[in-house]
C-alpha cells in the first residue's frame, strides 16, 4: 500500500513544474498582489505564492491539497513534502477544542491559515535569516496629535529589511559568480550569515533557544532557500530583496523545471548544519559591511 500510495504521489506531482517559457506565461495569470490584512507565514516560499495567488491570497483556510499542488509548482520533492504536510503541519496545527474527544488530538487540520506558522517553537524558530527573534522585536516610533508612541514593528511573519538588505550586501562583496557572470550567494556566504544571526541571537535575545531539532529545521530551510527559491547551491544576488523582502518573483526567475531530488532533500540539510556548524563567521565579521568597496554597485 505504501509503495501504491509513493507512485499515486509522484505522478499527481508530475509535470507540475514549467519550462521557463510556461512559467513566464503563468506568473502573467498571477500578479503580485499584497494586502495589508492577509495573513502570511515566516516562510518566504509560502507568502511568494499567495501574493502571486498560488495559495489563497489572503492566506487562509488553504488545504493540504492546496498547499501540495502550490509547492509542486516551485519543484519541491513530491513524497517527502506530502508526508511533513500530512503527518507534522496538518497534525500540528489542528486546534483541539475544550470538549472534544480525546482522539482529536490525534486529528489533522481540514484548513490552516498561514499566520498560524508563526506559532513560536512549534516550526518557527529563532535566528531566521530574514526574521528577528520573537523576544527581541525592533521598536518604530510613531507620532500623532503631539503624542509618541513606540510599539513593536516585527513579526515571524514580516521579513525585516535591515536584515534581508545585509544578505543582499554580504553577497555582492563575496565576489562569487554563476556560470553567467551574475554575483551570487553561494553556500558559504549562507552559512556564514546564519552563523552570524545565531551569535546576534544568543547576545540579544535572553530566551534564545536553536536546539539539534530548530537546527536542522534551520539547515532545511537552507536547503529550500539555495535550491528551490537560489539553483545547485546558490542563490542570485539581484533576487535576494524581490525574493526575500518583497516576497515577489522577480521577472527573470523561473522554478525548477524537474521537483527537487529525494536524495539531494535528505542530504543537503546535513550539508548544511555541517557547514553553518564550521563556519568561522561571528560577530566582527560584519565590520567588513560598514563601508562597501566603491568598485561594488548597489
Amino acid at each position: 500500500m505504501l509503495l501504491i500510495q509513493v507512485i499515486q504521489i509522484e505522478l499527481r506531482a508530475a509535470g507540475a513544474t514549467k519550462t521557463p517559457e510556461e512559467w513566464q506565461a503563468l506568473l502573467k495569470q498571477h500578479p503580485y498582489q499584497r494586502r495589508p490584512t492577509d495573513a502570511r507565514s515566516p516562510c518566504p516560499m509560502l507568502n511568494l505564492l499567495a501574493n502571486h495567488g498560488f495559495l489563497p491570497r489572503d492566506g487562509r483556510e488553504i488545504t493540504k491539497d492546496a498547499l501540495f499542488d502550490a509547492l509542486m509548482l516551485v519543484g519541491a520533492p513530491p513524497t517527502i513534502t506530502y508526508s511533513f504536510l500530512t503527518t507534522v503541519v496538518y497534525r500540528m496545527y489542528h486546534q483541539v477544542q475544550p470538549n472534544d474527544s480525546f482522539w482529536a488530538n490525534f486529528q489533522a487540520a481540514d484548513t490552516i491559515d498561514l499566520d498560524q506558522l508563526a506559532t513560536h517553537n512549534l516550526i518557527e524558530h529563532d535566528v531566521s535569516l530574514t526574521r528577528y527573534d520573537s523576544e527581541v522585536a525592533p521598536l518604530s516610533t510613531s507620532s500623532n496629535n503631539n503624542t509618541t508612541t513606540t510599539v513593536s514593528s516585527s513579526s515571524p511573519s514580516s521579513p525585516q529589511p535591515a536584515l534581508v538588505r545585509r544578505i543582499h550586501q554580504w553577497s555582492l562583496q563575496q565576489l562569487k559568480t554563476d556560470a553567467g557572470g551574475q554575483l551570487v550567494m553561494d553556500l558559504q556566504a549562507e552559512h556564514d550569515l546564519r552563523k552570524i544571526r545565531w551569535y546576534e541571537s544568543v547576545a540579544s535575545n535572553p530566551k534564545s533557544h536553536l536546539g539539534l531539532l530548530y537546527q536542522f529545521s534551520s539547515s532545511t530551510e537552507c536547503a529550500l532557500l539555495m535550491d528551490i527559491l537560489g539553483r545547485d547551491g546558490i542563490l542570485r544576488a539581484d533576487h535576494i530583496e524581490s525574493l526575500l523582502l518583497d516576497e515577489r518573483f522577480p521577472e527573470d526567475w523561473y522554478p525548477r523545471d524537474k521537483a527537487y531530488p529525494a536524495l539531494q532533500a535528505l542530504s543537503r540539510p546535513l550539508k548544511c548544519w555541517y557547514g553553518i556548524r564550521k563556519s568561522s563567521a561571528n560577530l566582527q565579521s560584519l565590520e567588513s559591511l560598514v563601508k562597501p568597496p566603491s568598485s561594488i554597485s548597489l
